[in-house]
């Protein structure tokens, strides 16, 4: 999870749990630590939907957007 960057669907590996747009998320690598939260612009099943497609209408790509992104620091 790159600074400055915006969490897009074609990135998203998979979806846990229930949430719906402007929830608040846990963003996780793949080894399921948590490297950032954000806020949701999809809902779970959206997102589950779209995970790992590129799209070519980018707004339906963002998952959590840059402005709502906090990456956590990691050890």
């Amino acid at each position: 999870c790159a600074k400055n960057r915006s969490i897009l669907a074609v990135g998203v590996l998979g979806v846990r749990g229930s949430f719906q747009p402007g929830d608040a998320v846990s963003i996780v690598d793949p080894e399921g630590r948590e490297i950032a939260r954000g806020l949701s612009r999809l809902s779970q099943s959206d997102a589950a939907r779209l995970a790992g497609q590129k799209r070519d209408d980018d707004a339906e790509d963002i998952v959590v957007h840059r402005d709502d992104l906090v990456v956590l620091p990691q050890d």
